[in-house]
Formats: C-alpha cells, sequence, structure tokens
C-alpha cells in the first residue's frame, strides 16, 4: 500500500511473522526544485524495524525509532522513488503513528506528516 501527501491513515493486516510493510513516495508539489534534502521516518515507541530501509540509514546519537533518507535534488512538481518500511508493532497495538519530517537547504521545513496504520486484527496476511 502506498502513502501519498494526500493519505494520513490506512488499514493493513501483519503478516504471519508479525510485519506490517508499506510504501510512500516523497512528492515536492512546489514549483521550485528542493535541493541537498533530508527526509526522517519515525515509528511509534512500541514498534520496531523489521528491517532497515533501502537506502536509509540511522545516524548514531539519534533516536532508535528514526532512520534518514538523503537526496541531492527532487525536481518541483515531482516525485521521487517509493520506499518501503516494514515494522513490527507490539502486539497490543491496534493503531500506530509513523511520522515522516523533511528539509533540504532551499525549502521551508514543513510540520511532520502524520501517517495512522490502523492494523486489521483478522488472520495474519500470507501474500502481499
Amino acid at each position: 500500500m502506498t502513502f501519498n501527501n494526500d493519505t494520513q491513515e490506512i488499514t493493513l493486516r501483519r503478516k504471519l511473522d508479525g510485519s506490517i510493510s508499506f510504501d510512500f513516495v516523497m512528492i515536492n508539489k512546489g514549483d521550485v526544485t528542493a535541493k541537498n534534502g533530508g527526509l526522517t521516518v519515525r515509528i511509534c515507541d512500541l514498534c520496531k524495524y523489521f528491517a532497515e530501509p533501502a537506502e536509509f540509514r540511522h545516524i548514531a546519537g539519534s533516536g532508535d525509532k528514526d532512520r534518514q533518507f538523503h537526496f541531492d535534488h527532487l525536481l518541483a512538481r515531482a516525485s521521487a522513488e517509493k520506499h518501503t518500511i516494514a515494522v513490527v508493532p507490539d502486539t497490543i497495538l491496534n493503531r500506530f503513528e509513523v511520522d515522516i519530517m523533511y528539509a533540504c537547504d532551499n525549502c521551508i521545513a514543513g510540520d511532520k506528516q502524520v501517517l495512522w496504520v490502523n492494523v486489521d486484527q483478522g488472520s495474519p496476511q500470507v501474500f502481499q
């Protein structure tokens, strides 16, 4: 499933291994190319990363729930490649929050984008 800048909530089912995966895409809706930027994904306190997200890294000294992605530029009115995040939310959770924050050399950092993931409590998903 894909989050985009207009989606704020989604419902997903756990896989047999207990993980939940979701995709998101960075979109530059502005009229100026974003240059030398970074994106931070922060998962909930009761979640852990199932796998390290491709092309993201954990910066020493940052919170264990944070992963950062660097980009050289993102053209105006364009989108970047899709990113996949796989987390294992605590079994007591039926909803959790994922925050996405960004900054770049020539853009005004906006408020964090909050993405809510509702956990479908049905049988675990066998196929994706």
